[in-house]
């Protein structure tokens, strides 16, 4: 029998294999696979999709991160439709769409950046989950409202898989 599960007040879904199989940044394999794939970022990396240099991926991926991690506040600017009906879609296992979403401005690379320190620092920020998993104080997700620890895992894994993956790695 399948177990339901609750990403939001409003939306209840059942739990299937495929949402069992979500990777997520507690996972050490899950982390492991990511850094490997960053190794093969360089400044020659060139971008699939989209308008943002590998510089200003980096950038942006470390700005989320830390904003998971707690660094700076966003303000919520989520609604009922973000929660109900987009929020399941981006912790399951769907990928995101390429170049379709509008990147907030809190999160909006808009200059250039050392690819040097903000590869070693992305590497630091997927790093950080490994000691997090009983970490029960997280921030809300700025669109999407509360998120759990592995709500934030999984979302971490899957922005990060999503940019890299924009420049080929």
């Amino acid at each position: 029998m399948p177990e339901v599960l609750s990403l939001s007040p409003a939306c209840t879904c059942i739990k299937t294999k495929i949402e069992l199989d979500v990777k997520n940044l507690f996972e050490p394999e899950s982390r492991n696979e990511l850094l490997l794939r960053l190794n093969n970022i360089d400044a020659d990396s060139k971008s699939v999709w989209g308008q943002m240099t590998v510089d200003q991926m980096l950038w942006h991926c470390n700005r989320f991160l830390g904003y998971v991690k707690g660094d700076y506040d966003v303000a919520y600017k989520g609604n009922w439709f973000m929660k109900v009906f987009i929020k399941p879609m981006g912790l399951g296992n769907m990928p995101y769409p390429k170049a379709k979403g509008d990147t907030m401005p809190e999160f909006k690379a808009k200059n250039h950046y050392d690819i040097i320190a903000e590869k070693e620092l992305l590497k630091q920020n997927v790093q950080w989950f490994a000691l997090k998993q009983q970490q029960t104080d997280w921030p809300y997700h700025p669109l999407f409202g509360k998120f759990t620890a592995v709500n934030w895992a999984r979302i971490a894994y899957k922005h990060t898989d999503h940019h890299l993956r924009q420049f080929g790695a």
